[in-house]
Parts: structure tokens; sequence; C-alpha cells
């Protein structure tokens, strides 16, 4: 699926970020395990998480931090063959392991790790079904970059569920 989100961040304290999240599912295709695949007509998704560092960056040694994340979807479905909408909601709770290293002031590559899963619930002109992931993992990496106030970063995962995500923050 192809999709669009804002989200923000804010210190909680004791060493905690929390992380807010929000977007619309732009469009798509999925394919139950035995049937045709469905066209994502649109959808939207919510996400909250957090973000614990437990290890202090140290010569070449990377920093690390801890990650939790609950998110949850809802988009429509096209069965292009009956031309009848479907619907479509997920939920997914996310671990994640990240390292990061600092090459320069303002350059930090990272390698992360992420176990996840949920229910996901379809109701077809078949009837409900009721599944999950394809894979319940992700392994990968990424680089973000610091331009001045502006932070921008781009991960690609290719193992597991695979992702290419990119984006942009500033302080407010």
């Amino acid at each position: 699926m192809t999709s669009v989100a804002l989200s923000a961040s804010r210190p909680l304290g004791g060493g905690w970020t929390g992380r807010f999240a929000g977007g619309i599912i732009l469009d798509g295709t999925l394919t139950p395990e035995a049937g045709e695949a469905r066209t994502v007509d649109s959808g939207l998704m919510l996400g909250l998480g957090g973000d614990y560092p437990i290890g202090a960056a140290r010569g070449s040694r990377p920093a690390l931090d801890l990650s939790v994340a609950l998110s949850a979807s809802w988009a429509t479905l096209e069965d292009e063959l009956s031309n009848q909408e479907e619907s479509y909601r997920a939920l997914d709770l996310r671990l994640g392991l990240r390292a990061t290293w600092q090459v320069s002031s303002a350059l930090y590559p990272y390698a992360v790790s992420r176990l996840f899963g949920g229910p996901v619930n379809w109701d077809t002109k078949d009837g409900d079904l009721q599944g999950s992931d394809t894979h319940h993992y992700q392994l990968g990496g990424g680089l973000a970059a610091g331009l001045g106030p502006v932070g921008v970063f781009v991960e690609y995962v290719p193992l597991g569920e695979e992702t290419l995500s990119a984006g942009l923050s500033w302080p407010l």
C-alpha cells in the first residue's frame, strides 16, 4: 500500500519519547491466500508509540534505542471481478531495535530490526476473513541527516515486510 503520514514526537521524561502519527492510504493491492487481488481505494491510519534509549554511542559503538508502536488502519477495497466494495481493518503491535552511528555532526546511518503482529479483518463478499501479515519481522537500514534545524531520512527494509520510506522533520 502507498500512504502519506504526518507524525509528531515529544519528550515524555525518564528517557522516553512519545510519538503520534496519522495519515491516509492512497492506493495498493491486497491478495488473500486463496483468491483474487483486491484494489485498495482509500483508507486511514493512526499510530501511537514511543522510543527509549538503551545504550549511548561510544567510539565506533552505536547508540541503541528500543521502540514500541501500536497502529491501526482502515481501508476500502474493490473486488475487480464483482465491482463490490469490501472493508479492511488491521491492528499492529510493533517492537523495534535501532542502532545508530554518528559519522559526522550531521550524518547518521542506522540499522533496524522489528518484530510485529496483529489481527487483520477483511469483510469480503464471501464472508469475513481474519488473517495476519505474511511476514512478522523487518530487517533493514537507513540514513538520517541534519541540515540546520531540518532533519531528513530515508529507510529501506529489504528483508521481511519490505518498505521504503522517507521523511522530513523540523522543530516547532
